[in-house]
């Protein structure tokens, strides 16, 4: 006999059950760093705003504020660069140039 599921959870849970099972891997058995806790941090941050966007359909450009200065937390904080934005076109990378991706650094 097959299982009928009578209510539909919603698609953040599964986001959230990944990210929190990966978060306590990572606090017990990676040593703690600042790039560490800035990925749990951030982490943390999208699952939140993916939660209130199924909920209250919250505006893009409030999606898209948010995304951007995780983004930039993580370049800023973590002392990361950005080079390229990768495949978002089709076959080749977009290129950011030197004086770009050294001036988000």
């Amino acid at each position: 006999m097959r299982v009928s599921y009578t209510k539909v959870l919603s698609h953040w849970l599964g986001g959230f059950l990944f990210t929190f099972h990966y978060s306590w891997v990572f606090l017990l058995f990676l040593p703690s760093s600042l790039n560490l806790e800035l990925y749990l941090l951030c982490s943390a941050i999208l699952i939140v705003l993916g939660a209130l966007d199924d909920y209250y359909d919250v505006s893009f450009k409030i999606r898209l504020l948010v995304q951007c200065g995780i983004s930039l937390a993580m370049i800023l904080a973590g002392g990361h660069s950005l080079h390229h934005l990768g495949f978002l076109m089709g076959s080749e990378t977009i290129a950011l140039g030197e004086f770009l991706a050294d001036s988000l650094r």
